[in-house]
């Protein structure tokens, strides 16, 4: 009998680097999903979240090239709660209809698991449609230097915009595994090598569990 195929949500706060623990996960031969990835491409200039975005925020929320201007936004939503809510309302849905759909394809495809990247895997409730939660975590000192660097702001501004999300208290709570990102590069791929291996070595009985 056609097994289902084996999906990992892959989440935690901005800086975690839940970036670096998926892209392992492709190195080690693992077809991964990028919800932020997948986010990009639904608001792309055409796409209907586009267009609604651009009704919701005005002018304000488009560069002269068309694309929409990401830092204006991302100010915007840190500093107002109900913009942000309707942001969410209109981006989720496709992200979430896209991302369905791509596991669907690639279990036709025949892949055994696969890996999504879900930035918002607990937010939305969607725990249950992951066969394994992982939450990537570290100190929050790391979390707002990373941000800073990564998005040129300063670290009250990521302090800022970490409020917004759902602590990592809870995440880690929620999840099945948890992966700490407070050292070397090598010791965190070190640790999805290690969850890598316990899968491998599982899957024969996890396959049993799904057919």
């Amino acid at each position: 009998m056609r097994t289902a195929i084996y999906k990992i949500g892959v989440t935690g706060s901005a800086g975690s680097g839940k970036s670096l623990v998926c892209r392992r996960f492709s190195e080690l031969g693992i077809y991964v999903i990028s919800s932020d990835k997948i986010a990009r491409q639904v608001v792309e200039k055409g796409m209907p979240a586009y267009t609604k975005l651009v009704d919701l925020f005005g002018s304000q929320a488009v560069l002269k090239d068309g694309s929409l201007n990401r830092p204006v936004l991302r100010k915007i939503i840190s500093s107002n709660p109900e913009m942000k809510t309707k942001l969410e309302n209109i981006v989720q849905p496709e992200i979430l209809k896209d991302l369905f759909s791509t596991i669907r394809l690639r279990e036709n495809k025949g892949d055994k698991i696969v890996v999504a990247e879900v930035p918002l895997l607990f937010e939305l409730d969607l725990k249950n449609r992951f066969d394994l939660a992982i939450t990537v975590a570290a100190d929050e000192n790391k979390l707002k230097q990373r941000i800073s660097q990564r998005d040129g702001v300063s670290e009250n501004e990521a302090e800022k915009f970490l409020t917004l999300q759902m602590s990592q208290r809870l995440k880690i709570q929620n999840s099945d595994k948890t992966i700490r990102n407070n050292g070397s590069i090598e010791a965190l791929l070190m640790e999805v090598d290690k969850i890598y291996s316990e899968i491998n070595d599982s899957f024969i009985d996890i396959t049993k569990n799904l057919a």
